[in-house]
């Protein structure tokens, strides 16, 4: 079903008085003036505006921003100095006026000197409604030549296809600004270049890494202590807002467990201590380029447990943690080691991994 962003009713009130008249009203604002019209439009077509046209189209690479709320993506443009009824029908784009009712004439016509610049969003994914309430933390803005236009929220991804059209002075810079949490990046919708962007959203990396250690209880039982890691770079946290310039923050979680085999029948029952206390301040710690130690102060504890017992609460077995870090770390290395201060259980480090290392791999944007 064809539909139209509610938000560009406002903005397209004016669409067919300066633009189907063709070249009849001149703004004055010259090659850098700012959009004369614009139109937000989304649209349940199988193939985006630009694709649907079949209009000759410059592809984008990589042109995207996110945002802590926010990510969207461009995929082609086109400019065309008109767009038929015909054409505006087949790509699912319908103009509206003021009182939200379709303009009679559908025809566009960019005045002289100016040209109907077209983008293709990718298809962005539905927002929970559970956090559409984070829309209000959003702003978009388009920047001509220098002139900016608000967009609010319109462009908040969750319609079904979006697309951006409007009226620039030929050849002119076409700029995408996105505010978020008081922070604004910009997007150059003609080139994908990113401007004052926060480095540690290109790409979104994470990782993650599993030190063990492998005890002996009286030469047969093997039980197993495990570090499971995972960590995610970000430039911005709920908790710590934005990190200062060339940092990011690595935030993830670290969670303890413990398995037993007894060798080589490994069908009899085996022994494993009732409860692991492991100081994550203590026997857990982190290496590389301006990476911390540690992660917590010494004293802070969890228990090791079988990940299949019941009644064990994740809280009990697991910690949180937020750190800065260098904007651009790529890898890290995590060593682990505890006390099992049972009686008959002796450390086996030949068997033992204590040492790994996490590599942060980017992340599949959208």
């Amino acid at each position: 079903m064809k539909r139209v962003m509610a938000a560009a009713l406002a903005a397209l009130a004016g669409l067919t008085a300066a633009c189907s008249a063709g070249a009849a009203e001149n703004t004055g604002t010259g090659p850098g003036g700012s959009a004369e019209t614009l139109g937000l439009y989304s649209s349940g077509g199988a193939a985006a505006p630009v694709t649907q046209l079949g209009l000759p189209a410059t592809e984008l690479k990589d042109a995207y921003l996110v945002s802590p709320h926010q990510t969207i993506a461009f995929a082609r443009w086109a400019v065309v100095p008109e767009l038929t009824s015909d054409q505006l029908t087949a790509a699912g784009l319908e103009i509206r006026g003021r009182d939200s009712f379709p303009v009679a004439d559908q025809q566009l016509r960019a005045p002289e000197g100016h040209e109907l610049f077209i983008v293709d969003a990718e298809n962005p994914g539905t927002i929970p409604v559970s956090q559409k309430d984070q829309m209000t933390k959003v702003g978009f803005a388009l920047v001509v030549g220098g002139q900016r236009r608000d967009l609010g929220n319109s462009l908040f991804s969750y319609h079904l296809r979006d697309a951006l059209l409007a009226v620039v002075p030929a050849g002119a810079e076409v700029r995408l600004d996105l505010t978020d949490e008081g922070r604004t990046q910009s997007l150059d919708l003609r080139t994908g270049r990113r401007i004052n962007a926060a480095a540690a959203f290109y790409p979104v990396r994470e990782g993650s890494a599993g030190p063990s250690e492998r005890w002996r209880y009286r030469g047969s039982t093997y039980t197993s202590i495990s570090a499971s890691l995972h960590a995610k770079l970000s430039p911005w946290t709920e908790e710590k807002g934005w990190a200062p310039a060339g940092r990011a923050w690595l935030t993830g979680k670290v969670t303890i467990t413990v398995s037993s085999i007894k060798l080589p029948d490994t069908s009899k029952a085996v022994r494993t201590p009732a409860a692991i206390q492991v100081d994550l301040g203590r026997d857990l710690r982190l290496s590389g380029s301006g990476v911390p130690a540690r992660l917590w102060p010494a004293g802070t504890t969890v228990l090791a447990a079988d990940p299949l017992a019941p009644g064990i609460p994740e809280e009990a077995t697991s910690r949180a943690f937020t750190v800065s870090v260098p904007e651009k770390l790529t890898k890290f290395k995590a060593t682990f080691g505890t006390d099992v201060d049972t009686a008959g259980y002796a450390r086996d480090t030949d068997q033992s991994d204590t040492t790994r290392e996490a590599t942060l791999k980017a992340n599949p944007i959208g």
